[in-house]
């Protein structure tokens, strides 16, 4: 059994991969701030009230298996989620290869290969979501990668957070993108489920993952 059905049938979902930063005011009200790293992904998700115990009791135990200690492998590839994370390039993306090897720019990767695509068209844009091969990490692009007429090994990938594989110029990572991607998580709250009114099931809040790194 897998979390993956939460995902499926979520009335709302929530992602976070923002830094942990510290910040103090001074009395002369200047603002300090220090980032402290983290950047994981975090998704929030609230299941609807009011689904039937009788059809989903199965699913339920399954997760309470799982529980808060099991890492599991989830995505978000509903066709209704497409609008969230569709990859918005103009590649076929499963052509679009890319090196990690200059530890002095951990936020950026490098472009190895890619699909015919003319100089006017975009690699990637800003809010894509790129995964470094089939189990690697997921990172979201911030800003718009066009084409353009440089030499493929000259066009950057700025990612948001420093990359977590480690820099090696002869591995080339084979990207998956947008519905794609996959995340390993693990559930660090889960919620207390309901039964009421017969047959119908209520929570008590929602499930938290984050992304395991």
């Amino acid at each position: 059994m897998s979390f993956q059905w939460i995902f499926d049938n979520a009335e709302s979902i929530s992602i976070s991969k923002r830094a942990v930063v510290a910040q103090s005011i001074t009395r002369g009200n200047r603002v300090r701030t220090n980032k402290l790293g983290g950047q994981t992904w975090r998704f929030d998700v609230k299941l609807p009230d009011g689904m039937r115990w009788s059809t989903w009791r199965p699913y339920i135990e399954g997760s309470e298996a799982l529980d808060r200690f099991t890492v599991d492998t989830i995505s978000l590839n509903q066709s209704g989620y497409s609008y969230i994370n569709r990859y918005q390039g103009d590649a076929s993306p499963g052509n679009i290869q890319v090196t990690y090897n200059n530890d002095i720019a951990p936020t950026t990767l490098t472009l190895s290969s890619v699909s015919s695509i003319n100089y006017d068209q975009y690699v990637f844009k800003q809010g894509d979501w790129l995964q470094l091969g089939n189990d690697g990490h997921v990172y979201s692009v911030i800003s718009d990668v066009l084409r353009g007429n440089s030499v493929v090994s000259n066009i950057s990938i700025p990612v948001n957070r420093p990359v977590i594989e480690a820099a090696n110029a002869s591995v080339v990572y084979t990207l998956k993108v947008g519905q794609d991607v996959t995340f390993d998580v693990i559930c660090v709250e889960f919620p207390t489920w309901n039964i009421f009114q017969r047959d119908q099931i209520s929570w008590s809040g929602n499930f938290v993952f984050y992304e395991v790194v």
